[in-house]
Order: C-alpha cells, then sequence, then structure tokens
C-alpha cells in the first residue's frame, strides 16, 4: 500500500514543496494547517480550488494525455521503488477521492502499458470524465452517497457520460459490465458525515468502517460478488435499523 502520492502534480511532490517554490510552499503549508485545525475553514476552499484546476487539466482533451502520463510514470516510479516488479502481471489498484479518482482514471491505461499489468480503478465519490481508460481497466468501482453532490457533477458536466452518448467510452465500459457504482447510503463528500468520517449511519457503523468493509474485498478479491449486499448492525447502533449499503450495475 503506497499511500504518498500526491494526484495533482506530475512532479510528484505535494503543494507543500518549499524546495522550489518558497513561498507559495509556505503559503499552501500554512493554509493545510488551518484546515487540520477545522475542516470546516473557509480557507480550505483554496485547495479544492487548485485541485480542481488540475482535474480540469487531466480532462482536457489537448493537455490530458500529458498530464495523465507524467501522473502514470509517477506511479510506476513509487511502484519500482516499493518492490513491485515490472512485468510480474500482477494487479494493480488505484484509489481515488473526489478529483484524484479522474486523475486515477486517466493514468490507468497508461500505466497499464508501463509495468504491463491489470489495474483496477476505485473511485471514493470521484469526479470522473468519459476516460478512454473506462475501456482499459480491470474494473472501475464508484462509491457514491447520497448526501454527495460532488461526485454528481461528472454524470453532468460530462457528456460523455450521459446516457445518451452511447458510443462514448464510459457507456461502452457500462455495456461491457467494466463499471458497478457502489451505493454508500446517507453519505456525504467530506467531513465527519463524509466516507472516511466517523459520524454513524442509521445502523451504527462509522461511515469511514463501511468504506473500509467495501474497499478492502475489492483489492483482495477483485470481484463485485465478494462485496457485502448489507452490513449487519453495529456493536451499540440500533439493531432494528437497514444497512445503507448496497451495490448494482451501472
Amino acid at each position: 500500500m503506497i499511500s504518498d502520492l500526491f494526484a495533482y502534480s506530475i512532479t510528484a511532490g505535494d503543494i507543500r514543496t518549499t524546495a522550489r517554490r518558497p513561498l507559495t510552499g509556505r503559503l499552501w503549508s500554512g493554509i493545510e494547517r488551518a484546515v487540520q485545525g477545522n475542516q470546516y475553514a473557509p480557507i480550505g476552499a483554496l485547495i479544492n480550488l487548485r485541485n480542481l484546476f488540475q482535474v480540469a487539466v487531466s480532462v482536457d482533451h489537448r493537455y490530458g494525455p500529458f498530464f495523465n502520463l507524467g501522473q502514470a510514470e509517477n506511479v510506476r516510479d513509487a511502484l519500482l521503488a516499493h518492490g513491485y516488479r515490472r512485468g510480474s502481471g500482477r494487479g494493480i489498484v488505484l484509489i481515488g477521492y473526489s478529483g484524484g479518482a479522474q486523475v486515477s482514471l486517466g493514468l490507468a491505461a497508461f500505466l497499464e502499458t508501463l509495468l504491463g499489468a491489470p489495474v483496477t480503478v476505485i473511485s471514493v465519490g470521484g469526479v470522473m470524465s468519459s476516460e478512454a481508460s473506462c475501456l482499459h481497466v480491470q474494473h472501475l468501482y464508484h462509491l457514491w452517497g447520497t448526501k454527495d453532490p460532488i461526485q454528481k457533477l461528472g454524470d453532468l458536466a460530462f457528456f460523455g457520460r450521459w446516457p445518451l452518448a452511447s458510443k462514448s467510452a464510459w457507456n461502452r465500459a457500462r455495456q461491457e459490465g467494466k463499471i458497478t457504482r457502489v451505493a454508500m447510503g446517507p453519505t456525504a463528500h467530506n467531513g465527519s458525515g463524509g466516507y472516511f468520517g466517523p459520524e454513524p449511519l442509521p445502523d451504527g457503523w462509522p461511515r469511514i468502517d463501511l468504506t473500509l468493509e467495501t474497499v478492502i474485498p475489492i483489492i483482495t478479491g477483485g470481484d463485485v460478488s465478494v462485496l457485502p449486499p448489507a452490513m449487519p448492525p453495529h456493536p451499540g447502533g440500533p439493531p432494528e435499523a437497514a444497512a445503507p449499503a448496497g451495490v448494482s450495475k451501472s
């Protein structure tokens, strides 16, 4: 498990990097500290805005291929540094949250070529376009919450994801059974009620526990059939409450 990859920079450095950008590095570090102290701090919107522009580059048909290739090379280098053997054919799972899902999907086809390995993408509340990679990945799992309006932007903003665009990469991948939507119940995009938040669902399960219990079987089994159709009542939670988790083909 490699957790220190920054999805929004092809230089493999995050926005806090001060070696080459001392002024902006200190600025972003200060903003991040403010957000860590208060996740609802309005200044945190600047980070989301900055990352949104990077996602827009990943989507752009002119610059996106260069950006996504650069990201694929970053992931390749990280995997090789952690002992992955090129040409082994061992499966790779990319987990992208929010705009990171678009970047993960965008780089997937390049990474498959660079390492000769099957790639699976897990989107956690992701905003994604109709990337050509949809047709090359082993599978794309999209976790979504009913209280998450951000992930719905992908359905609305990208014409390739509209049902009318039947020949788009996204809809062709759907027809081939490569895309699975996983319902996460009344989960928000971020905060304590988000996918990684501690706030419990009606059945008593903390939302982060549900996310883990959903993602781990995908990584270990690689098949939607291993996903639980419902979570058992959490100890201490209301036993009569129905669990919100579910899986549906999309």
